[in-house]
């Protein structure tokens, strides 16, 4: 499989990547995040409070006024 970290400089549209504060192995967003900056990408690993399951509620309304905002 790809794996998106190998390819930090082929995003072609805004990504935000968002995970939960309680979950696990999550230092490859925050990388993958930064390396896509360094490539000129606009990608941003966010992090809201929750697990995987119960991170969706807070994640939720920051996508909606991403949206908004575009």
């Amino acid at each position: 499989m790809r794996s998106a970290i190998r390819f930090p400089g082929s995003f072609k549209c805004p990504v935000r990547i968002y995970y939960g504060a309680e979950e696990g192995g999550t230092d490859g967003f925050v990388e993958l995040a930064q390396r896509a900056r360094a490539a000129g990408g606009d990608v941003e690993a966010v992090r809201v409070p929750g697990d995987h399951d119960t991170m969706k509620a807070a994640a939720l309304p920051l996508v909606i006024e991403l949206f908004r905002r575009r």
